[in-house]
């Protein structure tokens, strides 16, 4: 957990979530999770995937090639990230992206060099401290660290208040009453609590 979240109320964090989250998913969303990732020199989580185990929410018959780009695709969950390391180039291990891929409607079609409509793997280039967003039915993974320092990134998590009971157990673990003491109404609420 970030700091614990006494420290919350306030902070960066707490203005994130409460601007960021909800301009993607409105005013009722929820927080789920933050992890560290930590990836040592030949470590990462480097296999191409979509969250949720793969979990394609809006899958498409074969004979229909992709969804309609002029539509705007619901977004129930999305995840942002913090390098807390230089990603400057390939060798350190960037996340990657197939740009368009949450419209195709099915899950990764290859393991090797995926690509949607012509498009293939793109990286994100960042320094410490910079923050990217992204949905979490794009094809992603984070590229092999070829380096010999540690990439290091904080992973965040938000849902539309509905799907927030599907992730109960995360939104409850590890929050004790005496973490909560302190906070308002708000952040009680995107945290999926009720004020006492």
């Amino acid at each position: 957990m970030v700091a614990g979240f006494e420290a919350l109320p306030g902070g960066w964090f707490w203005a994130l979530t409460d601007s960021l989250a909800k301009a993607v998913l409105g005013a009722d969303c929820r927080y789920l999770d933050t992890v560290a990732i930590r990836n040592g020199p030949s470590q990462a989580i480097d296999f191409w995937h979509v969250d949720l185990n793969n979990y394609v929410e809006f899958p498409l018959p074969a004979e229909v090639p992709r969804h309609d780009p002029r539509i705007r695709m619901p977004v129930f969950w999305f995840s942002f990230q913090i390098a807390l390391t230089d990603l400057e180039s390939s060798e350190f291990g960037p996340t990657q992206f197939v740009p368009g891929s949450h419209y195709s409607g099915r899950g990764l079609p290859t393991q090797d060099n995926p690509t949607f409509e012509g498009v293939g793997p793109k990286e994100v280039f960042c320094r410490a401290g910079d923050i990217y967003l992204f949905n979490h039915q794009t094809w992603h993974r984070g590229s092999p660290n070829r380096s010999q320092r540690v990439r290091y990134l904080l992973q965040t998590q938000f849902c539309v208040g509905t799907m927030s009971q599907r992730f109960a157990g995360s939104v409850q673990h590890g929050m004790t009453d005496a973490m909560l003491d302190g906070a308002d109404a708000k952040l009680l609420a995107v945290l999926g609590r009720k004020a006492n």
